[in-house]
């Protein structure tokens, strides 16, 4: 499982490296995404952390939330990132993983961010990020 996560990462990062890196999509109002002030994490080290997304039903099919943690100096991505639905309604998304580099309960760095790929005629997508938010959340023990 890890493996595979680590794969998925690293073609994601070679995605974004060789399409130029993230673009920012035109600010129209309706794409947000926010972090919940809290998450859970297991004995065995899986978090679960949980936020909401809207976006304009105009930006289409390809769309995605990317969930990262850092604790200290070091960013781990959790869970991968899933299709989302885009229709100017709000939602709600998970992420649910063992970060690369484990993590404790407490205080944690969050990212989530909203984007949009695109392949337009290219094997390598095109990144726009339509939301982001980064803040400290706090990390409950679950059994």
């Amino acid at each position: 499982m890890r493996a595979r996560l680590a794969v998925v990462g690293a073609i994601g990062a070679l995605a974004v490296l060789f399409s130029g890196g993230w673009t920012a999509a035109a600010a129209d109002g309706e794409n947000s995404v926010t972090v919940a002030p809290s998450g859970g994490i297991a004995k065995d080290g899986t978090v679960t952390l949980t936020g909401t997304y809207r976006c304009d039903s105009s930006v289409g099919y390809g769309t995605v939330v990317n969930v990262l943690v850092t604790d200290g100096s070091n960013t781990s991505s959790v869970g991968s990132s899933r299709l989302v639905s885009c229709d100017g309604a709000e939602h709600t998304w998970t992420a649910i993983g063992q970060p690369y580099q484990s993590v404790a309960a407490g205080p944690i760095r969050v990212e989530a961010t909203l984007i949009h790929l695109s392949w337009q005629g290219s094997l390598i997508p095109r990144t726009d990020v339509l939301a982001d938010q980064q803040q400290t959340s706090t990390l409950v023990p679950r059994s």
